[in-house]
This record gives C-alpha cells, sequence and structure tokens, in this order.
C-alpha cells in the first residue's frame, strides 16, 4: 500500500539488525482491538472516541499520526489504542517495537546480540523493561532476565563478554542474605527463594538473572499483578492482560492479606500512574460473566488464547503468533490468578497456578503464604 509520506517499515524486502531477512507480512485476519474486550477508547488527544473509528483512518493519517507518536517518543500502548490492532497498523507496530527494544537495551549496553542468545537458551526479558516500552512513564532502572537454572552458565559467560562483571554469589546479595525474586516481577506470595545473580556494567547498567527451576515462562502468571504479566524475547513483545494493561490498570494476583513488600510492589506502581486492585477494574457490577471474561480472575487463561497480545519481531511477523509462543515459549501454559475470590461471582477458591507443559506450580494465598508443587 502506498503513502505519500515515508513508511517506518520497508514494504519490500529488508534486513533485521541481526541479520535475518524478512518481508513484509501477508495480508491476515484483521483483528481490531475490540477483540481485546474495548468498547470505546480514551486517547489522550481525543481524536478517536469510537470503536468504528479503530482501523478506519486514512493510509497518510495513519501513518503520519504513528510518525507523529514515535517522535513524541510515545509508548506503544498509545499507538495500539490510536490506531488499533490489526493487518494495516501490524507492521509498524512491530518495526517501532522492536526499534523501542533495541533503544532500550542499549541504554544497558547490549543490542541486536541479545536477542539471538534469548532464542538460542531461550531467555526473557521481564519486569519494569517491558512497561517500559509501552508505557513511557515507566523508567526501567535495571534489566530483569529471566532463565532455567540450568543455561545460567551460559548467559552469565554472554554477558560478561559484553562488559558486565562477574555476578555477585548466586541466591545471596551483596550482604550475603538469601535473595528472592525482585519486586518488579516478584511472585504473588514473596516466599518462594530462587537464584539471583547481579550483575554491573562498568559504564553503569545492572542485570538481574532469575534462574527458575522449570520453564521461566512458568513464573510470570505468578507475578504480584497482572501489570507485570509482560515479556520479551527474541520473537517478539507478549502481554498476557492488553485490555487491562494498555489502559493503565492492572489486578493484584493475591487474595490474602498483603505483605509489606507487596504493598511497596504495588504502590510503586501505583505512583507511576497504574490503578491496581483486588477484583475485576470496573464501576459496574454486571460488566462482565465471571470465568467467561478472559480478563477475569476466575477464568483459566491459555498462552494460546486470543486475549494475549503478540507484537511480533522481524523475521517472525510472517508466521503465525500461535504456531511462533508454542514452539518457542510452551507447548501447553495455562494458569489462574490468586484473586477470584475479589470478583462478582462467589467462589471458594483462593489459589493460583501456573503451569506449563509437565511443571505446575499452586500458590496457596492467605494462608501463610505456603507454596506446593
Amino acid at each position: 500500500m502506498s503513502s505519500p509520506t515515508k513508511r517506518l517499515r520497508p514494504e519490500a524486502k529488508s534486513t533485521s539488525p541481526t541479520g535475518d531477512v524478512y518481508m513484509a507480512s501477508p495480508a491476515k485476519k484483521t483483528r481490531q482491538l475490540e477483540s481485546y474486550g474495548f468498547r470505546t477508547v480514551g486517547v489522550p488527544d481525543g481524536d478517536i472516541k469510537k470503536e468504528e473509528d479503530i482501523g478506519e483512518i486514512g493510509e497518510k493519517e495513519r501513518t503520519k499520526g504513528i510518525q507523529k507518536a514515535t517522535d513524541k517518543q510515545d509508548g506503544i500502548a498509545h499507538l495500539v489504542l490510536r490506531h488499533g490492532f490489526n493487518q494495516e497498523t501490524y507492521d509498524d507496530l512491530s518495526a517501532i517495537t522492536y526499534e523501542k527494544t533495541i533503544r532500550g537495551l542499549e541504554h544497558f549496553h547490549l543490542d541486536g546480540r541479545l536477542m539471538l542468545k534469548m532464542k538460542e537458551l531461550p531467555a526473557y526479558i521481564s519486569g519494569s523493561f517491558p512497561l517500559s516500552i509501552t508505557h513511557p512513564t515507566v523508567q526501567a532502572n535495571d534489566l530483569d532476565l529471566y532463565v532455567n537454572r540450568y543455561k545460567v552458565d551460559a548467559l552469565v559467560e554472554f554477558l560478561v563478554g559484553e562488559g558486565y562483571g562477574t555476578p555477585s554469589t548466586l541466591g545471596k546479595d551483596k550482604s550475603g542474605r538469601s535473595t528472592t525474586y525482585k519486586e518488579d516481577g516478584g511472585q504473588a506470595s514473596g516466599e518462594k527463594t530462587n537464584c539471583v545473580l547481579t550483575m554491573e556494567h562498568a559504564k553503569g547498567g545492572r542485570i538481574n538473572i532469575v534462574a527458575t527451576e522449570a520453564s521461566p515462562i512458568q513464573v510470570i502468571p505468578l507475578f504480584h499483578s497482572t501489570i507485570v504479566m509482560n515479556y520479551i524475547t527474541a520473537h517478539g513483545f507478549v502481554m498476557l492482560y492488553p485490555k487491562l494493561t494498555l489502559r493503565n490498570i492492572g489486578m493484584i494476583n493475591h487474595s490474602g492479606k498483603l505483605t509489606s513488600k507487596l504493598e511497596d510492589c504495588i504502590e510503586k506502581y501505583r505512583k507511576r500512574g497504574f490503578t491496581l486492585t483486588r477484583g475485576y477494574p470496573s464501576a459496574v457490577p454486571k460488566s462482565h460473566a465471571c470465568g467467561a471474561d478472559k480478563h477475569c480472575p476466575q477464568s483459566i487463561r491459555d498462552l494460546q488464547d486470543r486475549e494475549v497480545m503478540h507484537i511480533r519481531f522481524p523475521p517472525y511477523t510472517e508466521v503465525d503468533a500461535g504456531e511462533v509462543r508454542r514452539k518457542f515459549d510452551a507447548h501447553k501454559c495455562v494458569w489462574q490468578l490468586a484473586n477470584g475470590t475479589f470478583c462478582r461471582r462467589k467462589t471458594a477458591d483462593r489459589h493460583g497456578f501456573s503451569m506449563v507443559n509437565n511443571y505446575v506450580s499452586l500458590m496457596i494465598k492467605g494462608e501463610g503464604g505456603k507454596e506446593e508443587e
């Protein structure tokens, strides 16, 4: 599709920063933002108000708007809310998201080579960094990398080659105390101890490597809130609760009394402009069907369901998103949040769980933070 304005993504064959050759995506079934459950779209500038406007902006206006948004360094959330999530906007969103990711990695003295290493291991970026791509008000002070504990040595070796110093003792902080997940991506219970290495660059920049027992994907649905249930890896950017997160809204993944550590985590994201609630965030009691709405905490979710937002990076834009996640992330990944007791429909279920392939974690809330596997 031609345009009088300069395209942000090449129309024909091109080469990605990692040397991979890719083509513009073939036509796919149009997917509008309302597939995520939006009825109206609130845009800061007030340009688009009704869902029927989404995806119907002319090519010239749309490209100009995306260029303008990029010039202002708006986050991906703003671009998706403004322009929709469909075939006409996908190529631009893919290119811009990749560009913003690489630009963000440069603050940690890294580049596209990290993408190749994450594909090889595999490894995943989670915590604040993905939010800094979608929400420019979030600043990632460090980079959280999640990897299986058997692949830690390979990741450490790579980072040392990129100028990072020898990591601190596995599983201990500088004072010698045992460490747990970082608060940016910590589990809701805050109880399970996992190996964490901290590496610092001579020119500034800190990386935290979280070594997981199973697939790194398995811990993401156990994070303290849906706000941080996002990850970046070699094939793209994945957000598990886009309907809420893109609108600066999240649910607290806990059914019992909040610990002081968890309260500190929640408060930090509230200060960043996010609204966090215990149940389904709506002022209308009958705004959704409990257990059926995929963003309801009582619903059992799947990494392959349609509510997952996946912005694929080149050269994966030509491959079905579900197949990419199945091949590189997990053959099967299902989870349920732990805050279902705060929703409209009564339930005695105070537990959350996450299962990836043949590994399951059951998070028991409100009972001393006990964990069973």
